[in-house]
């Protein structure tokens, strides 16, 4: 597809310096521009349109894009920007390999500009962070937070008991079956909100034969996954009401689309679910050619999304009634990534939040064709590909008016949709419990932001 080249030129804000008191240069802000452009970079589905950053000799930064995208600055907002220097000191340069779990200094380091610096981390233990007295906004701050102390606790019912007896002011996950009594305990309040993350399942449809698959307890060459007929009898055994109700205890939002409704791009059409109906689900699955059903791995992480191994479990519970006979695999999210992002799994649950709060990032990255040097399909753990809906993907990379962009990521949707490419389940419902003496804004991408918190 061929494109104009755009540019864009950003000045930066004087007298900016990192946490170790290096100044805030042009050069460091082209270098992380370009290291997250990296064939392996995390961040690369963050750089959609964006063709690489230069220093001006006047101290600007020029960014050459393929458009004048309407969500550019969203898409900056969320790569970091590294010091050059400290980073090729400490072997950075480049990102590391997360699929091969290759952990760099930068994974446990930090020398940021933000209004807090990282002092100390002992990873699943403590880490602190302490005010940034240099900070450029100091002058307009309003807060008066000076330390934060992350410590993780993995046990929910301990959380929940360190809030209560005030050894922690904040809870961002409470179980949701101790929502109720925290809303009835004077020591403590409850904010609430959708969250950008939507919770669904990836199915492999790219293998003729799929590992973790089997018919009547064997191995099979035949990948049912491939036949939208099995896809669609696996979505519609799925009693999402029940999972909502008990699950989740209501804090989920019945979604059959793969954004929430905080995103840019959404739309109710796209969002309509399938029908449950279990009878008509037997039906699908005998026309595709297993009336007796079959036998999958679910993977699924123990830590990372609300309720996620009870969910997975409750998932296996309804496809069983079906015929469908389904082994739950939940392992710790340190584990579970690196295993699905090698494709080493057949069904795995995936948890994706639009952070730019735009559609282009979860289509880009749960279903366009695979193509890592592009930073397209870097979460498509399935290996989706349908050329139609990568030339709609495309064209909404490029598009610069905002209507008519948001009319490319319907029909996008719609077919992601029609096509049955995952099985959505919901929107999360954000929770978080505070002390009655602490005020934090709760964001939809659920991030706690210490410089505006306040202690009364």
């Amino acid at each position: 597809m061929s494109y104009k080249t755009r540019t864009f030129v950003f000045k930066l804000r004087k007298g900016v310096k990192f946490h170790e008191e290096e100044p805030l240069t042009a050069e460091d802000v082209a270098f992380s521009i370009n290291r997250a452009l990296h064939p392996i970079s995390q961040f690369k589905t963050f750089t959609a349109g964006i063709l690489g950053a230069e220093a001006l000799p006047n101290g600007d930064v020029l960014i050459r894009t393929i458009n004048h995208s309407p969500v550019l600055l969203n898409q900056l907002a969320y790569l970091r920007i590294l010091n050059k220097a400290w980073a090729e000191k400490h072997g950075a340069a480049a990102p590391q390999n997360f699929v091969a779990k290759e952990e760099a200094y930068a994974a446990k380091h930090a020398n940021g500009t933000g209004p807090f610096k990282l002092q100390s981390r002992e990873v699943d233990i403590k880490t602190v962070f302490v005010e940034n007295p240099d900070w450029w906004n100091k002058a307009n701050k309003v807060v008066n937070v000076t330390e934060g102390i992350y410590t993780p606790i993995k046990s929910a019912a301990t959380r929940m008991a360190a809030l209560l007896s005030g050894e922690v002011d904040f809870v961002p996950d409470p179980a949701t079956q101790d929502i109720q009594r925290l809303k009835n305990n004077p020591k403590v309040k409850l904010q609430s909100g959708p969250e950008l993350r939507v919770l669904m399942i990836s199915l492999d449809q790219m293998r003729d034969e799929s590992p973790y698959v089997f018919v009547d307890g064997k191995k099979t060459d035949k990948n049912p996954f491939k036949d939208i007929r099995v896809r669609q009898a696996l979505y519609q055994a799925i009693d999402i009401k029940t999972l909502q109700r008990a699950v989740m205890r209501g804090f989920s939002l019945p979604n059959g689309s793969i954004i929430s409704s905080e995103t840019n791009g959404w739309s109710a059409k796209a969002a309509e679910r399938l029908p449950y109906d279990p009878q008509a689900a037997k039906k699908l699955l005998a026309e595709a050619g297993y009336p007796n059903g079959f036998e999958f791995t679910l993977d699924c992480p123990n830590n990372r999304y609300i309720n996620d191994e009870a969910i997975g479990k409750a998932l296996a519970g309804m496809w069983a009634k079906i015929g469908v006979k389904v082994k739950v695999n939940a392992i710790p999210r340190a584990n579970y990534f690196p295993k699905v992002l090698r494709y080493d799994s057949s069904v795995g649950m995936v948890g994706w939040g639009a952070s730019t709060q735009d559609a282009l990032f979860p289509l880009q990255s749960l279903v366009e064709t695979v193509d890592v040097k592009k930073g397209n399909g870097l979460s498509n753990i399935g290996r989706v590909s349908d050329p139609e809906l990568d030339a709609l993907i495309e064209k909404i990379k490029q598009e610069e008016n905002f209507d008519k962009r948001n009319e490319l990521i319907e029909q996008a949707l719609l077919r992601v949709n029609k096509n049955i490419y995952v099985l959505p389940l919901h929107t999360q419902v954000i929770n978080w419990a505070l002390k009655k003496n602490i005020e934090a804004p709760l964001r939809a991408d659920d991030r706690l932001e210490l410089d505006k918190v306040i202690v009364k």
